[in-house]
């Protein structure tokens, strides 16, 4: 779903040479109404994406689209290696799904020692207001195993807290208060990561708290 934005017609005007007969400007034609088409949003639009029913058409992209995969100790960008997040209806919130990251276990166990990232990206547009982010996340990760973060504009924002119990109740991240968001236009980067710490995991006890994907 997506407005769709028609351009402004600019007329320009000059003095014609006495031999060449003026020729009448057409008649400016009304831009249509915008309308709402079948191609999803360039950019998230709280009125027309949620999670919520009836009207749960969000994610899709291009709005919710691979994101930049970071370091953060350089905060350099660096290769994501899998970015296949998928749609989760068996684990949900108050809506009718949830967005789910890759496991990342068979990837990072095939080269101990080293970082495996993932990212998904939300889009919000020029015009958005000032306004509070939160999120709704169900706990899977487990430090050093595994973690969620949250970059706003390329920048650390906040790190999701780890699972403490088996089959936890969804949780409000960063807070109830939320993370502040200036007005106008920003890239929001949820990226989990597989050993963030670049430990030798096969020497840290298994957790069965731990869900393996957030």
């Amino acid at each position: 779903q997506q407005p769709s934005y028609y351009g402004d017609s600019y007329a320009y005007g000059g003095g014609l040479p006495a031999q060449c007969p003026a020729t009448p400007l057409p008649t400016p034609v009304p831009s249509p109404a915008p309308s709402i088409s079948s191609q999803p949003s360039a950019c998230f639009d709280k009125k027309l994406w949620t999670f919520e029913p009836p009207d749960n058409a969000f994610p899709n992209p291009p709005d919710w689209t691979n994101g930049d995969c970071r370091d953060l100790s350089t905060n350099l960008v660096v290769p994501c290696v899998n970015k296949n997040w998928k749609i989760a209806s068996d684990q949900k919130d108050t809506g009718s799904f949830s967005l789910k990251s890759p496991s990342l276990d068979a990837l990072g166990i095939a080269q101990p020692q080293t970082t495996k990232r993932a990212s998904a990206r939300l889009t919000l547009c020029p015009t958005s207001p000032a306004r509070a982010l939160r999120l709704r996340v169900f706990p899977g990760a487990i430090r050093p195993f595994d973690r969620l973060v949250v970059l706003v504009d390329g920048v650390f924002a906040f790190q999701v807290r780890d699972a403490n119990k088996v089959g936890e109740e969804w949780i409000t991240v960063p807070s109830a208060g939320g993370f502040a968001l200036t007005a106008g236009g920003h890239t929001i980067d949820f990226q989990y990561e597989f050993n963030p710490f670049k430990e030798d995991l096969s020497m840290v006890p298994f957790d069965p708290d731990r869900d393996g994907a957030v």
